[in-house]
């Protein structure tokens, strides 16, 4: 998949692809929290809207009832460093100017391993945390296919 994200969304840019992504969070007078996220990308430069947005992109391969808590506690880490520039202080995504908006979150498994509370506990995240729900083949090892592809709004199951 890191060889070619667009399988994942066409809308993220192949250009800018990190896996496993330490994620600080918390100040350095305070005890910092450490977290590794599975992919973090950006979205294309097009005309649609979603420039250079930042995408967290959290990947399971089996069913875990923890996959919607697991990549918010990774989005809410990117967004405390988006907001304070740490990703271009980091040489994090060079030559390409970060868009402000909230991260998109992708929730990525095989499509018949969602655990069947994903969408129910989405519903209860804030409205500005968009959620992109990716379900893959089951033998996705021997090639990727996207079999849906869905933005989850808060409040909707």
């Amino acid at each position: 998949m890191i060889r070619d994200i667009t399988k994942i969304d066409p809308a993220l840019s192949p250009d800018h692809v990190y896996p496993q992504v330490p994620a600080f969070s918390g100040p350095a007078s305070a005890q910092m929290h450490r977290g590794v996220i599975d992919i973090l990308g950006v979205t294309r430069s097009t005309g649609c809207g979603m420039r250079n947005r930042l995408a967290v992109i959290e990947l399971k391969v089996s069913e875990e009832i923890n996959l919607p808590l697991q990549g918010l506690d990774y989005w809410l880490r990117v967004k405390w460093l988006q907001e304070r520039g740490q990703f271009k202080e980091f040489g994090y995504f060079p030559g390409t100017e970060l868009s402000n908006e909230a991260p998109l979150l992708y929730l990525v498994c095989p499509a018949f391993r969602f655990h069947s509370t994903t969408g129910r506990m989405l519903r209860y995240l804030h409205p500005s945390i968009e959620v992109v729900q990716v379900g893959l083949n089951d033998q996705w090892r021997d090639g990727v296919k996207v079999l849906f592809r869905r933005v989850l709004k808060p409040g909707e199951d």
